[in-house]
């Protein structure tokens, strides 16, 4: 990721190797700066950094865990204006500028072209014995072992393995639709049909597809208000 320096903002980590920059204001508290990226991480469910100085970050991972460091995430891929925040911003002089040093900045990674590599194992994981000979072969209707339907939505859910002989031995984790909890932070949308770089199962084709970050298509409110 270029290193940008219109200091704060938030980088998400969308998929490997891509991130999302979003501006934060320059005169509100640490303390403020940090409730918002903890906001965006428990709506959004991606990994988050707060990034307050070229040696000033504090990564929101996910899982929970929080990591203050003097390395802000740096390599890959930018974009912006993908992901809302929680609340409005006031349409700013330095706000603005920000923005379009941003702007033109992720513009310049487009004109370059990038090639993104996701998870090449679509978030599986090398299986037992055990588990390799309980999920062997298929239930009913050549539904995979070890998927169940969902009580709630109808959809499949579960980990069975890839009929795709290309992911052999690999256990894949399956979700149903009532287990993507990748929400807009501003509106509370779904920021995808289905759950973020994660798998689902396709009865039609009987298939297993992953979705990637990159997916992402809910459209919200502008992140930032014009000054009244």
């Amino acid at each position: 990721m270029p290193r940008f320096d219109g200091f704060p903002y938030l980088v998400t980590r969308l998929m490997s190797s891509l991130y999302n920059i979003t501006l934060l204001p320059e005169d509100a508290p640490e303390s403020t700066l940090v409730r918002l990226a903890q906001r965006q991480l428990g709506a959004n469910k991606l990994d988050t950094c707060l990034v307050l100085a070229s040696d000033r970050a504090t990564f929101c991972w996910a899982d929970g865990r929080i990591e203050p460091t003097d390395v802000p995430p740096c390599g890959g891929t930018l974009l912006s204006r993908r992901l809302a925040l929680s609340v409005d911003l006031l349409r700013t002089e330095d706000l603005v500028q920000r923005q379009e040093h941003l702007d033109r900045l992720v513009a310049n990674g487009r004109a370059k072209g990038t090639y993104f590599f996701d998870n090449l194992v679509k978030g599986g994981r090398n299986g037992t014995r055990e588990e390799l000979e309980r999920l062997n072969g298929t239930q009913a209707e050549g539904l995979p072992r070890g998927l169940a339907k969902c009580g709630q939505c109808g959809d499949w859910r579960g980990e069975c393995l890839d009929a795709d002989p290309t992911f052999a031995g690999i256990v894949m984790p399956v979700h149903c639709r009532c287990q993507n909890h990748n929400a807009c932070a501003r509106c509370g949308g779904r920021l995808y049909e289905r759950r973020l770089n994660a798998n689902f199962y396709d009865p039609r084709d009987r298939g297993i597809w992953h979705v990637p970050g990159l997916a992402i298509d809910h459209k919200c409110r502008t992140m930032v208000r014009a000054t009244r």
